[in-house]
């Protein structure tokens, strides 16, 4: 009977110890042209490219900012760029805009759906999504209107 409750014992205190040990929680980086961050700004220097696919362990977590860690890597990336679903096949060909589209459910029939019954101007829009901003200028225009980054 005591080696019962010896064995018992231990089997308890292996799976205490077990269950305490720290799980590693990893994500997927699921946006083209993420940069990682050393600090959580959008303003912070970069550190390396984390490409589309990539997997990243969590090393803490955020609401805007998460510190991550890749290969011998460590830094922030935005957390609206991470997903727990692993990303099947990173070896496709779709733009940034399609990736952002397909992530709120949007294909090309929904698409042509929405071209067809709407009065909506597409051209414009197309045309205004390629238009891009200098990272330099968009940091003046900030500076000199007073504003703030969000936090």
């Amino acid at each position: 009977m005591r080696k019962f409750f010896a064995l018992s014992g231990l089997l308890l205190f292996f799976s205490a110890v077990v269950s305490a040990a720290p799980k590693t929680k990893k994500m997927y980086v699921n946006a083209p042209n993420t940069e990682l961050k050393e600090k959580a700004s959008f303003w912070a220097k970069n550190i390396q490219s984390v490409p589309y696919g990539a997997e990243v362990e969590i090393v803490s977590g955020g609401s805007k900012w998460t510190l991550v860690s890749i290969g011998n890597a460590q830094g922030y990336v935005s957390t609206a760029v991470l997903s727990k679903r692993k990303i099947k096949d990173s070896n496709f060909s779709a733009s940034a805009n399609e990736l952002a589209l397909a992530g709120k459910g949007f294909n090309e029939e929904i698409e042509s759906s929405f071209k067809k019954n709407s009065a909506a101007n597409y051209k414009d829009v197309d045309s205004i999504e390629k238009k891009t901003v200098d990272l330099n200028r968009l940091k003046d225009f900030i500076s000199e209107g007073n504003l703030k980054e969000a936090q």
